[in-house]
């Protein structure tokens, strides 16, 4: 008789000693993601900035903000930020959380480890008693955008990212909980 193995995605909240792997986890996603559509000096820039293992550090050291991992079969292989102390205007009166940053290993698309990553997300939302989540995403990310479509997200506007000499446009996405 064949084992059949489960495989199986879980989320854990991140402590200050993952910083290292949100580091590489962040270089790798956002390389895997983004590489072929910006310039090397664009995202060398970002990543000398935003996915180092200090960076990370001190970003995990925020008190408006928290970090979840998925992990596939004790595997990492996605991560997701949220925090709660910037409202996009078009907001303002509303009890909101920002997804600030949601990428799974390119290998992992497909296997629910994103949906897996958003609920978990949606359920920290709630707990804190926020009534809507928000989000940017670059216009050119269809698979995203078609992603948080799924998920329930509608745009409501749009804000300029930099990415190194690069300004490009987010997308503004807001579901409501």
């Amino acid at each position: 008789m064949e084992e059949k193995i489960l495989e199986t995605v879980s989320i854990r909240r991140t402590v200050h000693e993952d910083a290292a792997l949100l580091a590489r986890l962040s270089y790798l996603t956002f390389e895997e993601t983004f590489a072929h559509l910006n310039s090397s000096e664009n995202m060398q820039e970002y990543f000398s900035k935003n996915c180092t293992t200090d960076a990370l550090a001190e970003e995990l050291k925020d008190a408006f903000s928290t970090f979840l991992i998925a992990d596939w079969n004790a595997e990492p292989v996605g991560f997701a930020k949220l925090r709660w102390s910037e409202i996009p205007r078009e907001l303002a009166g509303l009890n909101v959380i920002e997804i600030q940053r949601l990428y799974v290993l390119k290998k992992m698309i497909g296997k629910k480890v994103g949906r897996a990553l958003i609920e978990a997300c949606f359920e920290i939302a709630r707990s804190r008693n926020a009534d809507t989540v928000w989000l940017g995403v670059w216009e050119n990310n269809t698979r995203a955008i078609s992603f948080y479509k799924k998920c329930g997200f509608e745009v409501f506007g749009s804000h300029a990212f930099e990415l190194g000499n690069d300004k490009q446009t987010d997308l503004l996405m807001k579901k409501i909980l």
